[in-house]
């Protein structure tokens, strides 16, 4: 009403004042004072404005705090491992007061601020219904310092953390004396233990009753993160036979089956917490067993088609699984890159650079070549009389390529161990082994041979030869470092690679078993 009183009293005396001046006789003190009512009706009129505009902000946090240092503070959001800066709070003058604000109010999740320093102060919730609220922290930032006004939602986030904070305090003395304790006393273990758990109940307890307090908004999804399905007693129970023996894999099947009840997975607002991408890990490490490269991919695909496509989610999914498994030290985890590339990376969306993509795809053919399973690209090469020799010639059961670099320290320390297996084994494995100097270093190379005195062929590529697609195998079996193994069958298939001396047992053994299985 206000508004629109200001408005009509603006239009009524202007249109007053042009009509008295053309049809009145002329009065310039008459016109002055028009002006000037109309000049201030406008400027009511314009603060009016401003203070709705003001009082509509999409979201306002106003943080109290104690005298501080800091004249600026950061309003920041988690999506998963990482961080965003979203705002920025000045110090208001002569108060310990920041206030953050902004006209679109930012996604449902868990925010913080942060001073200059990078220091997380506060966690709070921002969300529908927890956006216009105080926070008074003139006592200090820790915990229980802490008050929120006008937002229940972000009351019980601190009840929660007060008591998460008192039980780390608690548990945290009681876990460094259980080594101490463990070879002296089992009685005093077992009661730390005991309280251990006690606490931990107790705490999974209390989430459970701010459930019920608070049904909707963004604290039940924190929660369902949090959710651990080892402590979920019902499927213990329901995987325990009269006798009181748990069947392993029952309860397996039972806790994979319901990793994520009650977390929905195409709503962006999951990702917003620290939690989400710790809880994709533990699923994929510890919920999809590895049989094969095709059960893992499969696992991929089924999580990935269980998100929206081109969502935050679904993106933030894509590279957290990309990144893991490119990075694994897990002997043919360099499959899941391969596949990945050509499953959402061949043919990009809207939301992948497309020279990004471009790189992973090349990444990927770099290494396709030389996959678990995949028959070695040919090798050819000169042994120390200059005669020339190719992987395909060789005539063996099993065959061990061995790329060194006369440089090379930890060459120093595996080539001799490798020469006292090969000379243990060749018969009992029918098992020959091709050195493949990584250099084309003739003379390191020969020096070396002269030194170590090996049984097995060694080859380098020549000088002139080096650069020559045909020759450059250093490439083709992506030798980054020495010394690198591979281990390959009757037919030149690469059964493992990138391993120590002392597994070359044990991956014949697996291998020759698995053979007898099929």
């Amino acid at each position: 009403m206000i508004f629109i009183s200001c408005l009509l009293s603006t239009v009524y005396n202007l249109l007053f004042a042009i009509i008295k001046s053309v049809f009145l006789p002329f009065n310039f003190k008459y016109l002055l004072m028009s002006i000037a009512k109309i000049t201030c009706n406008l400027s009511f009129f314009l603060l009016f404005v401003s203070l709705q505009a003001q009082q509509t902000a999409a979201y306002r946090i106003e943080l109290q705090t104690p005298k501080m240092q800091d004249s600026v503070l950061y309003l920041g959001r988690y999506q998963g491992h990482k961080t965003y800066l979203i705002d920025t709070a000045y110090k208001q003058a002569n108060t310990n007061v920041f206030v953050f604000e902004g006209q679109h109010l930012p996604p449902t999740g868990l925010y913080f601020i942060a001073n200059n320093a990078k220091k997380n102060l506060i966690d709070l919730i921002i969300s529908e219904q927890s956006h216009h609220f105080t926070l008074k922290a003139t006592k200090g930032f820790d915990v229980k310092d802490i008050k929120y006004v006008h937002s229940k939602e972000n009351k019980g986030l601190h009840s929660y953390l007060k008591l998460a904070a008192q039980n780390y305090a608690y548990v945290v003395p009681l876990q460094a004396r259980l080594p101490i304790l463990k070879n002296q006393n089992s009685d005093s273990v077992a009661i730390i233990k005991a309280e251990m758990k006690q606490r931990h109940t107790a705490e999974l307890a209390y989430r459970q009753k701010l459930l019920k307090q608070y049904p909707t908004g963004y604290l039940p999804i924190l929660f369902h993160l949090l959710d651990n399905v080892e402590d979920n007693q019902t499927y213990i129970d329901a995987s325990t036979d009269k006798q009181g023996n748990l069947d392993t894999l029952q309860w397996y099947n039972l806790r994979k089956q319901h990793y994520w009840d009650n977390i929905d997975l195409k709503n962006d607002n999951v990702l917003y917490n620290p939690f989400i991408g710790g809880k994709i890990e533990n699923y994929f490490d510890n919920y999809v067993l590895f049989f094969d490269i095709d059960s893992l991919t499969t696992e991929i695909d089924n999580f990935m088609n269980s998100l929206l496509p081109n969502s935050d989610m679904y993106m933030y999914s894509l590279w957290l699984l990309l990144n893991k498994y490119e990075r694994s030290e897990i002997m043919g985890h360099d499959a899941v890159l391969v596949h990945m590339a050509d499953t959402y990376f061949t043919h990009p969306g809207k939301k992948i650079h497309k020279i990004i993509a471009q790189n992973i795809v090349k990444k990927a053919n770099a290494r396709r070549p030389i996959l678990i399973g995949h028959v070695a690209p040919e090798l050819r090469g000169k042994d120390s009389t200059l005669r020339q020799h190719a992987l395909s010639e060789i005539q063996a059961r099993f065959t061990i390529l061995a790329f060194w670099n006369p440089a090379c320290y930890h060459c120093e320390e595996e080539m001799p161990l490798l020469l006292e297996y090969y000379k243990k084994n060749k018969a009992k494995y029918n098992l020959e082994v091709i050195g493949v100097c990584s250099t084309p270093d003739f003379k390191g190379f020969t020096s070396k041979l002269k030194e170590w005195k090996p049984d097995f062929l060694n080859i380098l590529p020549m000088t002139e030869r080096f650069s020559d697609p045909d020759y450059n195998y250093m490439e083709t079996y992506q030798v980054d470092g020495t010394p690198l193994l591979f281990l390959l069958d009757k037919d030149k298939r690469i059964i493992a690679k990138d391993f120590g001396v002392q597994h070359i047992d044990m991956l014949i053994e697996d291998y020759l078993q698995r053979q007898k299985n099929h």
